[in-house]
């Protein structure tokens, strides 16, 4: 375990601190959001012709396939919930001075794959849920939409890069310990 004092401990803090308030932030917006999501039939069945691609009619909550839709909603957002939540706890151990570790390049490097997965399960949810939103529907009816996105595409592109990042960190701080036996 390496403290890094080189490091300015002000500004540290006032950076880890502004990135754990936004991934904190960034959870409760997505609880929220999905909560919100869910609680209006009327709102869901917007999002549904919007974002999944999927022309619904009313949706009833009595609908099995409403309360399945609404659970792959969560699908992608697990991942991010979690990466958002390692995330601020990397940023408070950066606060503490605590910079170059192998913890915190194992930390980075999950991030990155969290994002992957985020990124990669959006459009399969959103694949599963048009299956579940019209799998009631008459005979001709159902649909399967199949839909890509630029934010898919960036979440996995952010993962990858933050996963590059946590093997240069790693490799850092191997280096520094390498460097530092040898004074």
């Amino acid at each position: 375990m390496m403290r890094h004092e080189s490091l300015d401990p002000r500004r540290m803090r006032r950076i880890g601190t502004a990135v754990r308030i936004f991934s904190l932030a960034a959870i409760g917006v997505t609880c929220v959001g999905l909560a919100w999501l869910g609680a209006d039939p009327d709102r869901f069945a917007r999002y549904a012709r919007s974002a999944v691609g999927v022309n619904v009619g009313q949706l009833s909550v009595l609908s099995p396939g409403y309360w399945l839709a609404l659970a792959l909603a969560a699908l992608p957002a697990g991942p991010f919930i979690q990466a958002m939540w390692l995330l601020a706890r990397l940023f408070r151990r950066f606060e503490q001075g605590h910079v170059l570790e192998q913890a915190n390049a194992a930390t980075m490097s999950r991030i990155g794959w969290l994002f992957v997965a985020a990124g990669i399960a959006t459009p399969l949810s959103r694949m599963l849920q048009s299956v579940a939103l019209t799998y009631d529907g008459t005979q001709g009816g159902r649909q399967l939409a199949v839909g890509l996105d630029a934010g898919s595409f960036g979440m996995i592109a952010a993962g990858v890069a933050l996963f590059g990042f946590g093997l240069v960190l790693r490799e850092a701080v191997r280096l520094a310990r390498e460097n530092d036996s040898f004074v």
